[in-house]
């Protein structure tokens, strides 16, 4: 009888001794760490009977639940994980396994939340068991270790200590082969807070500034611009009168010399034949006047009347010649006519001044680029310009700069903004006058922080 106990005995210690060999390998074949977390947790209950566990991670500066016993997710804002979380908080210098009581507290100088948290899982009648599981190469890690906390209710068997003991030696194993895989030295170096003290902070930011100070850069400012022509004419009426007819349409292409519009001549006509009679006449009266002078001396002062009042007939006639040249508005330059409403123009009155029509060479275009005054400290010898057009934005457009205004002008959108005219170098058949784009205006190169402190000043400013 005391064999058969003898052998019961040996074959209840050999399966627990393969047991554990089983869930510790098992362990190292989970995916990532929280597979072998729950694998830990869960199964680990086929040789200890105990109630709940967690696994938690304490090389932070506050405790990380990485999983709890019969969940598939770690809900962080419950109850028992904000307790946990408290309760381990002090603990995390432990090096052994330890069976947690309001002594371990005091002995660690727990603060009151700790004390409070304690008295959460006490109500239950809880015996807490802190396992840590140490990195396997050095158990006097100085960045904490991970802690597997076992929970059972009420009564315990003592010998179950002694098998999470040996559990425990497995499961560091893989917890820590899980960790060194997951992690690289940015991801742990960030998980470290010590390393991000605001003063810490600042001097990181000195040392990047002072780093990227030798760096240098483009001033680079966005500005908007227009397809002009650069050669251009515009008409505006030369008297007041009335317009008889328009020999182009909108948009057509005239060369030079064309008539485009006439002037309504036929008064002018009547009053030129009318000058003309009364020229004709007072030169004759002067002439018979000027033949009864030399006899009758009192006519020299008729005579000086009426070469006056033939000079001023003269002037009427040379000013009518003059409204009869200017009666057709002839094109001056080859291109496009711009001329509104063409088929309203006939009959049309206009005054002296009126804009009449526009002629724009199309072969030969220019841009012009609206850069807003604030950021005319790109403008330089070493400016340099690409434009890109709104209807073809991914073809970049080179050109020359041959003017800067002088002094910001108010532009149609309300802002003042330094004129800048391109001669284009190359010119594609689509380009028509009117097309708008954006232009990157570059300047001369800066070193990369002044280009930052210069932006934060202005940001600064604005506040």
């Amino acid at each position: 009888m005391t064999n058969n106990q003898d052998m019961q005995n040996l074959n209840n210690k050999l399966n627990a001794v393969t047991t554990v060999l089983r869930l510790g390998h098992e362990a190292f074949q989970k995916e990532d760490l929280f597979s072998a977390a729950l694998h830990i947790l869960n199964n680990t209950r086929l040789l200890i009977k105990y109630d709940r566990a967690c696994l938690v991670d304490m090389r932070a500066d506050k405790p990380s639940i990485i999983a709890v016993s019969d969940q598939s997710e770690v809900k962080h804002t419950s109850e028992y994980c904000i307790n946990m979380r408290r309760l381990l908080g002090p603990l995390k210098d432990i090096k052994e396994q330890t069976l947690i009581d309001i002594n371990t507290l005091k002995k660690n100088n727990a603060s009151g939340k700790a004390i409070k948290a304690f008295e959460y899982f006490s109500t239950l009648k809880e015996n807490i068991v802190l396992i840590p599981l140490l990195k396997p190469e050095d158990t006097d890690e100085s960045d904490g270790s991970v802690f597997w906390i076992v929970e059972i209710f009420n009564d315990y068997d003592k010998n179950c200590l002694n098998i999470l003991s040996l559990l425990a030696q497995h499961y560091r194993e893989a917890v820590w082969y899980f960790l060194k895989s997951g992690n690289s030295f940015l991801p742990g170096f960030f998980k470290r807070k010590k390393h991000f003290t605001p003063l810490r902070i600042l001097i990181y930011l000195l040392i990047i500034f002072f780093i990227v100070s030798f760096f240098r850069v483009s001033q680079n400012v966005a500005a908007t611009f227009e397809l002009i022509p650069s050669q251009e004419t515009i008409e505006y009426a030369p008297y007041s009168g009335i317009i008889s007819e328009a020999n182009f349409e909108d948009g057509s292409n005239v060369k030079t010399g064309d008539t485009i519009l006439k002037y309504d001549v036929q008064e002018l006509s009547y009053s030129l034949a009318d000058a003309e009679a009364s020229y004709s006449e007072i030169t004759a009266e002067l002439d018979w006047v000027k033949q009864k002078s030399f006899i009758d001396n009192k006519e020299l002062g008729k005579a000086k009347i009426l070469a006056m009042k033939q000079q001023k007939e003269n002037i009427e006639i040379q000013k009518i010649k003059w409204y009869l040249s200017k009666a057709d508005i002839k094109a001056k330059i080859p291109g496009t006519l711009i001329l509104n409403d063409s088929e309203k123009w006939t009959g049309k009155a206009v005054r002296a001044g009126d804009k009449l029509f526009e002629i724009v060479s199309p072969r030969k275009l220019r841009a012009e680029v609206m850069l807003n005054e604030a950021d005319a400290s790109v403008l330089s010898d070493e400016t340099r310009i690409t434009l890109y057009l709104h209807s073809s934005p991914e073809t970049p457009v080179y050109g020359k700069i041959i003017s800067i205004s002088p002094k910001p002008m108010l532009t149609k959108t309300g802002l003042f903004c330094y004129i800048i005219k391109l001669n284009l170098k190359s010119i594609e058949p689509g380009y028509i006058v009117g097309m708008r784009g954006v232009a990157r205006v570059s300047g001369k190169r800066v070193s990369i922080g002044y280009y930052l402190f210069k932006n934060i000043v202005l940001w600064w400013r604005k506040i």
